[in-house]
C-alpha cells in the first residue's frame, strides 16, 4: 500500500469517526424529542442553506437512498417543518421546503449549537478550523465529481 493510500484510508477513518462525534454533540445540544432526529436536522440545514430542493437533490447531496430522504422529508412534514411545493421544473418531483415553523426550529438548533459550541474546548484555531473546513469541502468536491462521473457510466 503506497502512503497515499495509507494516508486516505486514515482521513476516512477520521472523518467516520468525527462524523459520530458531531452528531453526538449536536444531539447533546438539541436531545432528540418528538422523534425529530440529527438526520431531520440536516434535511432542515440543506434546506435552510440550499432553499427548495427535491427529494432526489436532497439524496444525491448526501449521497443516500432517495427512499430514505422521502421518510425523512415525510415526518418532517408531519410534524410542520417543511412543504411540498410546485416544481416548474418538473410536474412530478415537488420542491421541498421549510415552512416558518420549520425556519424557527432550524433557527433554535443553531442557537443551542451555538451555545454549546462556546463551551467546547477545542485546540484549533478559528483560522485553523476554516483552513481544515476548506480541504474537506475540496476533498468532497473531488470525490463528488467521481461519483457523479461513475453513477454517468453506469
Amino acid at each position: 500500500m503506497s502512503s497515499r493510500e495509507a494516508a486516505f484510508l486514515r482521513l476516512g477513518g477520521a472523518v467516520r469517526q468525527l462524523f459520530h462525534q458531531l452528531r453526538a454533540v449536536a444531539e447533546t445540544a438539541t436531545p432528540v424529542s418528538d422523534g425529530f432526529t440529527a438526520s431531520h436536522r440536516g434535511v432542515l440545514e440543506s434546506l435552510s442553506t440550499h432553499g427548495a430542493q427535491t427529494v432526489p437533490a436532497l439524496a444525491r447531496a448526501r449521497p443516500v437512498a432517495r427512499q430514505h430522504i422521502q421518510v425523512l422529508v415525510n415526518d418532517l412534514a408531519a410534524l410542520g417543518f417543511v412543504e411540498a411545493q410546485p416544481n416548474p421544473a418538473h410536474k412530478r418531483s415537488a420542491l421541498i421546503a421549510l415552512t416558518a415553523a420549520g425556519r424557527r426550529r432550524f433557527e433554535a438548533i443553531r442557537r443551542a449549537e451555538s451555545a454549546l459550541l462556546k463551551s467546547l474546548r477545542l485546540s484549533l484555531s478559528r483560522s485553523e478550523l476554516a483552513r481544515l473546513a476548506d480541504e474537506l469541502e475540496v476533498l468532497s468536491r473531488d470525490l463528488g465529481e467521481w461519483l457523479s462521473e461513475r453513477q454517468l457510466a453506469d
